[in-house]
């Protein structure tokens, strides 16, 4: 548990490699092969993070090969297991912009939610669906799409005035999503300023990453790449002190004219 706080806490990426390595060999030698088969879909969306996978998105690699560790939970019901493999597909697909595939994913999450939520904080569940919602809508103009990401951000607005401040970085973030709408440049940038202003507050560096480079592909959409270029430079460098060496890939294949003024060294 506390290893799976520490990923959605956006800890060192390297660290928690190690970190997991050690307790996956811990369960292993133990037999708590049930416990292993619900984080090894974590550990592996790390080890994708980190650059050390073929795909961002698919669980294969050194941690799991996805299609096993599926058939095992499928064959000892361990519905845990499943809703966390769906979860890290869907979180993978959406930090890496690939939301054909999180469409796809999408109901599975669903399905699993009941068992998820005792595994997971509800509110990184909530920011991941409300900002996969956020960038369907966005892609394909659905207004289903438009109506669940109202509905979910309508639930974080609520938790967080309950004072549940796991949502306060959740909710900035997804009021500069909705800011999308309004087509208002300036408005945009100043929502994703206070995402990235509230996520730099709360140490959350990965939120601060993704709020960058979001911002970035807003302003970009809307025909001022001048002013996006500042925030595609935050992100650059707040990925790779994150270890994300995947995603500084995924920020370079979206803006390809991006020189950085000095490459970081990755640490994998």
């Amino acid at each position: 548990g506390a290893l799976v706080a520490a990923f959605h806490s956006g800890k060192d990426l390297s660290k928690l490699d190690r970190d997991f390595r050690d307790c996956c060999r811990h369960l292993k030698e133990n037999h708590l092969f049930t416990i292993q088969s619900t984080i090894l879909p974590v550990w592996q969306a790390v080890q994708n993070l980190l650059g050390q996978s073929d795909s961002v998105t698919a669980l294969n690699g050194d941690a799991m090969v996805e299609r096993e560790v599926l058939i095992d939970a499928e064959l000892s019901h361990n519905n845990t297991a499943l809703g966390v493999m769906a979860f890290m597909k869907l979180y993978l697909a959406c930090v890496a912009d690939e939301y054909e595939a999180a469409y796809h994913i999408l109901q599975d999450v669903k399905d699993h939610r009941q068992s998820l939520d005792a595994h997971f904080a509800s509110h990184a569940l909530d920011f991941v669906v409300g900002l996969t919602y956020s960038s369907l809508y966005a892609r394909y103009g659905k207004r289903k799409d438009l109506v669940q990401f109202r509905r979910t951000l309508s639930g974080i607005e609520k938790k967080a005035s309950l004072g549940m401040v796991n949502f306060t970085v959740p909710l900035a973030f997804l009021q500069a999503e909705k800011a999308l709408r309004t087509r208002n440049h300036r408005f945009i940038e100043s929502a994703y300023d206070n995402a990235i202003r509230v996520a730099a507050k709360t140490q959350y560096g990965h939120y601060q990453a993704l709020a960058n480079d979001r911002a970035a592909q807003a302003l970009s959409a809307h025909g001022r790449a001048d002013v996006g270029k500042k925030y595609i430079s935050q992100a650059y460098d707040l990925y790779n002190k994150w270890g994300a060496g995947s995603l500084v890939d995924c920020l370079e294949t979206k803006f390809p004219d991006f020189r950085p003024q000095h490459k970081s060294k990755r640490r994998f």
